[in-house]
């Protein structure tokens, strides 16, 4: 299996990003913090978004949709990566 080196890349950026991202929301704070998350869980090739309220769900909805559209273009021969 080869690995392509920008994506590895890419994931090991993301990983650093996100262990900056869990030190930082944990490094003190006074008083009580209300936060809200949401989620995407790919079965297969559908995706289910979780969490959040209505407006939270909205915006990963429409991420999750420009995600899929965008991998759906990639993907076809003759595209940028194909």
């Amino acid at each position: 299996m080869v690995v392509s080196a920008p994506l590895l890349g890419l994931g090991l950026l993301m990983i650093c990003a996100g262990a900056l991202l869990v030190w930082y929301s944990y490094r003190g704070g006074e008083g009580r913090v209300e936060t809200r998350a949401a989620g995407v869980f790919f079965f297969g090739p559908i995706p289910i978004v979780f969490g959040g309220g209505r407006r939270m769900f909205a915006v990963v909805a429409a991420l999750v949709v420009l995600l899929f559209v965008l991998s759906l273009v990639l993907s076809q021969p003759g595209s940028f990566w194909g």
